[in-house]
């Protein structure tokens, strides 16, 4: 098993794979590879937000976030992945605000599925920190692909 940090949390074995979302301050940054691109670009973040983030995270937080427009976009030059069940969880919470950086990561939170054909996105009722605030949501997530797995194997 392997757990990758860019562009988001990803449960792998030999034959599955679980895409699991989630945005800092959580322990994996953003869920779509081009997060960081369009609107949600970092040089068009309130000036707030960008103090707030440039503070509260480590060097290693911010040579992520640094690194993730290269990274999302090595993910979309791959082929999607297929064959295999993929469940993508996200917050049921979407941002409130009205700014087009919330409306810009809001649309971005439902077009992950357009980039794994063959998805399934499971609402969590949560916050943005879902290994945080709802684990047992990837607990299941995880365990109902394997279940599935299994039921292929037979």
């Amino acid at each position: 098993m392997c757990w990758s940090a860019i562009p988001s949390a990803v449960f792998t074995s030999n034959s599955t794979r679980a895409v699991i979302p989630t945005k800092w301050p959580a322990s994996v940054d953003s869920t779509h590879p081009e997060q960081l691109s369009g609107a949600g670009a970092r040089e068009k973040w309130p000036g707030w937000v960008k103090l707030v983030i440039d503070l509260a995270s480590p060097e290693v937080a911010q040579a992520e976030l640094d690194a993730l427009p290269a990274t999302g976009a090595a993910l979309l030059a791959l082929p999607p992945f297929t064959g295999r069940p993929v469940t993508v969880l996200s917050a049921s919470t979407p941002m409130t605000e009205t700014s087009e950086l919330a409306r810009d990561g809001n649309t971005k939170r439902i077009d992950i599925l357009r980039l794994n054909p063959g998805a399934r996105q499971v609402w969590v009722d949560s916050g943005h920190a879902i290994p945080l605030e709802k684990p047992e949501a990837i607990v299941g997530a995880i365990r109902e692909i394997l279940s599935t797995l299994r039921r292929q194997e037979r």
